[in-house]
């Protein structure tokens, strides 16, 4: 599955930095918690998928694919301060 609806800024971030996967992303994670338990969420409490709203894919049995969406700008601003926990470098 292809998200052509990524954010800019995130899928540059994510093509410029050295990860191929996003769980080498979150092995980086210094923020306050958990980075599983702090992975950014829609209004309905679910959590939005790293390889789609990153990498701008995902496998069609992807666990959070109820999340595969359009994110508001919200949303997207939530995800790009969750990457810099994550120790990604801005594009």
């Amino acid at each position: 599955m292809v998200n052509h609806q990524t954010h800019a800024d995130i899928r540059a971030r994510w093509e410029a930095c050295a990860h191929t996967k996003t769980s080498e992303m979150t092995r980086e994670y210094q923020g306050s918690g958990n980075a599983v338990n702090n992975i950014p969420k829609f209004q309905d409490g679910k959590q939005v998928c790293l390889n789609w709203t990153c990498k701008g894919e995902c496998k069609d049995d992807c666990p959070r694919k109820t999340s595969h969406r359009p994110m508001g700008e919200a949303l997207s601003r939530s995800v790009l301060a969750y990457m810099d926990e994550c120790q990604v470098a801005r594009a």
